[in-house]
């Protein structure tokens, strides 16, 4: 339900400066490049480069040269790191595809969308311009101001992702692009800008040389805290010359040095002594053999428990943290207890890194030449494996102790945080369990970051739905429980996807599974939990309330049995307060509910779950006909989702704050409040508000405002809402409760939304059949409604309805001025 979205992680080695004036000034013609407008049009000059050259030689550094001074300006930045998307971590098909980009793109701009929506299209409704373009508006910025895209390791995608930047560019004027790659993107208009080694020592150079190489390699020395001894510098200019330029070869090379060699001891090991006695010959290496032979020697001289480890330690996706490391490569010809020493001499090689928060980095040309060496060994597969079985029971961990943590272990939000460092690893781990023949592990993995709440948290519910249901596809077709608790989640996910209808045929199938397993007669709690959610979102049916009762006896009596539900039976808690809160008539039992989230949620140091709970005991007023209490209640569940980064519940909140302010004495702000409201929801992809119940609070709401200022007024003010950055958005809907008193209110307010809008169609004259077809409902469950209708307003015939309303309104006049008696909805 939120939306603190994880970016995707940058390789570790982007920590070395801009070394010579080579760099710095491709860096300085960059940047200009990309602040060059067009006089006639105000849109920029130079809409796509892309940076070719060999690996190693520093794209991704020039590239992230461009970012800071970007974002100074202003700009929505974002980097796109590509190097980790591989058939192991695509979500959506066994090769990266243009909807693979374009989401790792949402990730790198921070953009949340739940919807069942085009990924492409989702982007360019996010990157679009919120006003229009004025070529003519002698106002236009001096400079671009669109989003900069940088996109990083293009080559082994060149196809997808120059589809994706080609719509990007066709689409939205105002967004530049650059691209790293080792090929050309072939689209037109493309610079191609192939980046140059570092200048290199020119023979018979001394220690006085200024070549970029030297420069470069001397930081890294030097930052280790060494310094060349007067004996080594010929044979540190050599090795200077030899890298060819190559700022990863110069890291790897220096690693060595601050490992203990000496200058000459590297020299000679690349290439058995021959560069120190034959210099006059040599010819420079082409750049690809210099790594190689880079790659090779590190290799070679690492010991045998350094080489078995970075072999291993290639199946890591985004990198790893020591526990992990251990967990999956400790065993056979490596003590577990020498891990994190084999650790330390690899980053002293540069062939690893650690980026500082205790998790290692491995960089792509290094990861490519393990991976070959794993295989040729022959323990790939005994590898990835236990890759697999590790991040298999580090999630279910999660999933199970979300809520119990003890004093030394991760609380919720620790734990939702991690899974965002983890999640590459988790989508390698996945993939590797479908396609090697035992999915049902895929399918355990998926559905553990559903019970975590991971996919919402991280506003990955399409993709968190897609890999459930690829799971469950390559899974065998026979019933099984796991595939009976996976598939009411799906089906769950889909609905908070806005996506009733395919939600439907997963219910169906859950059924179906649930009868070839003779369980029909007491269905497991997942699937009464489905059952209830199905009827509160797809028909605001009040028959959810028992179901939801029933699936939480239901995990509890798994919880008390000794069952790790406790995170399970929850979420079911919380979600039946919403509906009781939204569809009932008592706000006792919504009390009591809220009562017991807030409590487990404060017990388990849930932070995230605790702003959920004040969400539903803002419900509770709200029944009661308290606005201003329910205002309270919504403001400080929006304060704890906005300080949790919760940008996709925050716009759930801000349109309940909206329901509470209708009531109030300054409709204006409400309207506004509405606006900005549906924008955020908008940008989520969120279909929720168009929900039973939803839908029906809202809609009253609304009338409640209109009423009182008009159609065109209410539209005025929320357009005006709709036009507000999200910080604004959060500042209006955390203004204080207006002064005066409450505004006059109709009659109808002793009604729920869904049954106000039943009594507007009996005043019409509507049959129940006639109601249930414009509501989507069930005849009986409008029969329901009708009876509940008739005892409110004490009265026996529909005939009745409108007089008995009438009397009403004349007596509140008379009285308080105010619309009175019990109220169940905004």
């Amino acid at each position: 339900m939120a939306s603190r979205r994880p970016r995707r992680q940058l390789p570790g080695a982007l920590l070395t400066p801009t070394v010579g004036v080579t760099r710095t000034r491709l860096v300085a013609s960059l940047l200009g490049k990309l602040g060059q407008i067009d006089d006639a049009t105000g849109l920029p000059v130079h809409r796509l480069i892309t940076l070719g050259g060999a690996p190693g030689i520093g794209k991704t550094h020039t590239a992230l040269a461009l970012l800071t001074p970007a974002a100074e300006q202003g700009r929505h930045t974002g980097f796109a790191y590509l190097g980790e998307i591989t058939p192991d971590t695509a979500a959506r098909s066994e090769t990266p595809n243009l909807d693979t980009i374009a989401r790792a793109v949402q990730e790198a701009f921070g953009i949340t969308d739940i919807s069942t929506a085009d990924a492409v299209e989702v982007l360019i409704h996010h990157l679009k311009p919120r006003g229009d373009l004025d070529p003519a508006n002698p106002r236009q910025p001096p400079a671009p101001t669109g989003p900069l895209l940088i996109i990083d390791n293009c080559e082994q995608l060149l196809e997808p992702v120059g589809d994706l930047v080609a719509i990007l560019l066709a689409e939205l004027p105002d967004v530049q692009v650059v691209a790293t790659s080792r090929g050309e993107l072939g689209i037109p208009g493309e610079q191609f800008t192939v980046l140059e080694p570092l200048s290199i020592p020119a023979e018979g150079a001394d220690r006085t040389d200024t070549s970029e190489a030297l420069a470069l390699l001397l930081h890294h020395v030097r930052a280790g805290g060494l310094d060349i001894p007067d004996d080594q510098w010929e044979a540190t200019l050599e090795l200077a010359r030899w890298s060819g330029g190559l700022p990863l070869v110069l890291g790897m090379v220096a690693g060595r040095i601050k490992g203990g060699m000496s200058p000459t001891g590297v020299l000679d090991r690349l290439d058995g002594g021959r560069l120190l006695t034959s210099k006059n010959t040599r010819r420079l290496q082409r750049h690809h053999q210099t790594l190689q032979q880079a790659l090779t020697m590190s290799y070679d001289l690492c010991s045998l428990g350094e080489r078995r480890l970075l072999e291993r330690f290639a199946v890591f996706a985004g990198g790893a943290g020591l526990d992990m490391v251990e967990n999956v490569c400790g065993g056979g010809d490596i003590d577990t207890c020498d891990i994190v020493n084999l650790l330390a001499g690899l980053v002293n090689v540069a062939l690893l890194a650690a980026d500082g928060t205790g998790r290692y980095q491995i960089y792509n040309p290094i990861r490519e030449f393990a991976l070959v060496k794993l295989r040729e060994r022959g323990e790939e597969r005994r590898i990835r494996n236990a890759h697999v079985e590790q991040y298999r029971a580090w999630i279910k961990t999660a999933a199970e102790t979300w809520l119990v943590p003890t004093a030394d272990s991760p609380t919720e939000v620790a734990w939702l945080e991690r899974t965002g460092k983890e999640i590459d690893n988790l989508r390698a781990a996945m993939s590797w369990a479908r396609t090697q023949g035992t999915p049902e592990v895929g399918l355990e993995i998926a559905l553990d970051l559903a019970r975590l709440r991971y996919w919402w948290h991280s506003g990955l519910l399409p993709e968190g739905s897609s890999w459930i249901d690829r799971a469950m596809r390559a899974c065998s077709p026979d019933p099984t429980p796991l595939s009976v608790a996976a598939g009411s989640m799906l089906g769950w996910m889909l609905l908070c996807q806005g996506d009733p209808a395919t939600a439907a045929t997963v219910r169906h199938d859950v059924h179906r599974m649930v009868t070839e397993l003779g369980l029909t007669e007491h269905p497991p709690p997942p699937v009464d939990f489905l059952d209830a959610a199905y009827l509160l979102l797809a028909d605001g049916d009040p028959a959810c309330l028992e179901l939801f009762r029933r699936a939480r006896a239901g995990f509890d009596a798994g919880a008390r049995a000794g069952e790790p539900l406790r995170g399970d039976r929850h979420q079911v808690d919380l979600i039946s307060g919403l509906a009781t809160g939204l569809l009932g008539t008592d706000s006792t039992e919504v009390r009591q509910i809220a009562a017991r989230v807030l409590d487990e949620a404060r017990q388990g140091r849930a932070e995230w779950a605790l702003s959920w709970g004040q969400w539903v005991q803002g419900l509770v007023p709200l029944i009661d006909d308290d606005p201003r209490a329910a205002l309270a209640q919504f403001q400080a569940c929006l304060r704890s989702q906005v300080a949790l980064g919760d940008r996709w519940g925050s716009a759930w909140t801000i349109l309940a704050v909206f329901w509470a302010l209708a009531r109030g004495t300054d409709p204006d702000h409400a309207a506004r409040v509405h606006g900005g409201s549906v924008r955020l929801q908008e940008d989520a992809g969120s279909r929720v508000v168009g929900l039973h119940p939803f839908r029906g609070q809202t809609e009253a709401a609304v009338r409640l405002v209109t009423d009182r200022v008009g159609a065109a007024r209410f539209d005025q003010h929320s357009r005006a809402g709709r036009a507000l950055t999200n910080h604004q958005v959060y500042e209006l809907a955390m203004r204080p409760w207006p002064d005066g008193t409450r505004a006059p209110d109709p009659g109808r307010a002793l009604f729920t939304p869904t049954e106000d809008r039943i009594v507007a169609l009996l005043i019409e004259g509507a049959t129940n059949r006639e109601i249930a077809e414009r509501l989507t409902v069930s005849s009986r469950t409008v029969e329901g409604h009708v009876t509940r209708i008739l005892a409110k307003l004490g009265v026996e015939r529909r005939a009745a309805i409108r007089h008995r309303l009438d009397q009403l309104a004349h007596s509140d006049d008379h009285t308080t001025g105010n619309a009175s008696g019990p109220r169940s909805g905004p």
